[in-house]
């Protein structure tokens, strides 16, 4: 399972979910990859996370999405979640226990 975290520089609920999500990481150690939509000094990494948005048809953000090890999608949450409903979507889908 790979978890994917979609974020922008802009996006006002981004800001708060981000420490969430790094503190839960953190808790219980599981990996995800962060792809900033919007990445002014490494243009190549920002258009690499665009095309990743896209071809996982992200629209709104923050999205969380786990990938099985095919790269299909298994969940997707949109929106900040807190804590604890982040730690319940997790453990369902069996990224921590």
């Amino acid at each position: 399972m790979k978890v994917h975290y979609f974020t922008a520089s802009w996006c006002g609920p981004c800001r708060n979910f981000g420490p969430t999500i790094e503190a839960v990481q953190a808790d219980y150690g599981f990996n995800f990859s962060k792809n900033s939509i919007t990445l002014p000094e490494d243009p190549e990494k920002e258009a690499q996370n665009k095309e990743l948005a896209a071809s996982l048809g992200v629209r709104n953000i923050p999205a969380v999405i786990i990938v099985d090890d095919n790269g299909v999608e298994v969940a997707r949450s949109v929106g900040a979640l807190d804590r604890n409903k982040l730690v319940e979507f997790l453990a369902a889908h069996k990224v921590i226990d």
